[in-house]
């Protein structure tokens, strides 16, 4: 049986059945840097669920290089997912690097004009 790649599993996370979802979870999170730029470039696609969960993921795993995609759905249509970002980005302050501060404040800029 071939390996599944990270996409395949990180797909996993709008399944209806809940062990597959759990599954995709589980493996994300033992996953590393390769699971981080995959749950990245998934969360620009995919559904309200899907994008809150990649959200509540980023925020598990801690990689800096999560903040800016998460500073970038802010600016999603649906509140789950700027709420999930928001609580995302909240529980990594301290690792956020520069490039995500400044995101975050061009964020605040747009808004407040």
């Amino acid at each position: 049986m071939p390996k599944e790649t990270f996409e395949t599993i990180i797909s996993e996370l709008d399944h209806e059945e809940d062990w597959r979802r759990m599954r995709a979870t589980s493996t994300c999170m033992k996953g590393g840097p390769k699971a981080v730029e995959a749950i990245i470039q998934a969360m620009a696609t995919g559904s309200t669920h899907y994008k809150v969960e990649a959200a509540k993921m980023l925020a598990r795993l801690r990689d800096p290089r999560a903040g800016q995609a998460l500073a970038h759905v802010l600016k999603d249509e649906d509140e789950q997912v700027r709420q999930a970002a928001v609580d995302a980005l909240e529980h990594m302050a301290g690792i956020l690097d520069e490039a995500t501060a400044a995101a975050l404040l061009e964020h605040l800029r747009d808004d407040t004009l």
